[in-house]
């Protein structure tokens, strides 16, 4: 047996006894520890020992080694996705859940101390050009930057706990996040809207509310009786609800939780005119409930079918994509009329804060980047108001002088 003695700190390179090939040992910084750790290389040749060894000293000195183990990168975020779930909104689980199942089919058997920046540009080729089974598209930008989002928190702990010494995601550069697909934001116009409240179909009632009101679908099917006060003329938003796939321990289908963010639990006043669309709800409801009898689920929710089950967002978009058809409208997106109401508040005086407020905006920033070009028709009357005061300063200037 052999053995090359290298410099100080450079470790040591032998011929392995036992096999074919090399072993080099080297002290290390290794994640986890504090002291400097031995650790082993091995190779058909000395120069594959060399450069591997070389390796881990370079990385050692930026960082902390990290002794190459078997983990598959599904291995890691099975593990990883249940940690701190009690933390964790129930969406947030389900969604942290879908994400990891789709990363694990497309780089889980890759080694997760192996993963690179060109392994998670490739799986986010693979989500931009295949097909999904259920729908026969492609994932959408928002699905993949929720996808990218899960695996680069995923990979930023991994470096923390000593998992990887590199987070390959620092290396990404801008144009390399997915970019969300292009949505042009529909206004319905008032012509529009007299067209689709001229059917008065069951339906009728809703649109109306989501236009004075700006509701996400989500929130509105949420609502409960609870949270509409009559008496005070609030209605009170605390919930949000999303569609589950039945199951055996839980039989429903649907989700109930809070909001998008906390500045989404907020108190929307009521005037009369929202207050009787609310009563007529309510008379149409009571009318199904006596018609179900013994069948009727009922759980207070304001918006429902006819046995009581809460009405969820995906029906109430095929019954808008169904009423537009009817009319001869051009299509629009549930989450339009919610749109709608930010642009009607906007074009007439809403301040941009207190729209945010209205709107449960995470603040009034994100409302001014997406109605701020809007407001042409609000700079008008803003323009208006500055030279009907400029003129009325003029004017008591004027009276001064006559007066003097």
């Amino acid at each position: 047996m052999r053995k090359l003695r290298r410099d100080d700190g450079e470790g040591t390179i032998r011929e392995r006894p036992d096999r074919e090939g090399f072993e080099g040992r080297i002290r290390l910084r290794v994640a986890g520890s504090k002291r400097l750790t031995r650790v082993s290389f091995y190779g058909q040749t000395r120069k594959d020992v060399l450069q591997q060894m070389r390796k881990a000293s370079e990385l050692s000195e930026k960082t902390r080694y990290v002794p190459n183990d078997r983990t598959t990168v599904a291995q890691y975020l099975h593990q990883w996705k249940g940690s701190g779930k009690q933390k964790l909104k129930a969406a947030t689980i389900e969604t942290r859940d879908l994400n990891v199942k789709r990363i694990s089919e497309v780089i889980g058997h890759i080694r997760l101390t192996d993963l690179e920046k060109s392994d998670i540009l490739k799986m986010d080729e693979h989500f931009t050009t295949a097909p999904r089974a259920r729908t026969g598209r492609p994932l959408s930008g928002a699905a993949r930057k929720q996808v990218w989002a899960t695996l680069r928190k995923a990979t930023r702990e991994a470096v923390g706990l000593g998992k990887i010494s590199f987070n390959p995601f620092t290396t990404m550069e801008r144009e390399d996040t997915p970019k969300l697909d292009p949505t042009l934001e529909r206004v319905i116009t008032m012509h529009e809207r007299e067209k689709l409240f001229s059917l008065n179909s069951g339906w009728s009632p809703i649109w109306k509310i989501f236009l004075a009101t700006g509701l996400r679908s989500g929130e509105l099917c949420a609502l409960k009786w609870d949270a509409v006060d009559f008496a005070n003329g609030q209605l009170h938003v605390r919930l949000n609800i999303r569609f589950k796939q039945p199951t055996k321990v839980d039989p429903r289908n649907y989700l109930l939780d809070t909001p998008k963010t906390s500045t989404s639990m907020r108190t929307i006043k009521m005037k009369p005119r929202l207050l009787e669309l609310f009563q007529g709800v309510k008379e149409a409801q009571d009318a199904l409930r006596d018609q179900a009898g013994s069948k009727w689920k009922d759980g207070n929710f304001v918006f429902t079918l006819s046995d009581g089950h809460p009405l969820l967002q995906h029906q109430v978009h095929a019954a808008l994509k169904g009423e537009l058809e009817a009319i001869n409208v051009p299509p629009a997106r549930v989450h339009d009329l919610r749109h709608t109401f930010g642009y009607d508040h906007v074009n007439n005086g809403t301040s941009i804060y207190l729209l945010s407020r209205m709107m449960g905006h995470k603040d009034a920033g994100f409302t001014l980047r997406v109605y701020g070009h809007y407001s042409e028709e609000a700079e008008e009357l803003a323009a208006e108001v500055s030279d009907r005061l400029l003129k009325q300063a003029e004017n008591m200037v004027a009276k001064v002088g006559r007066n003097a």
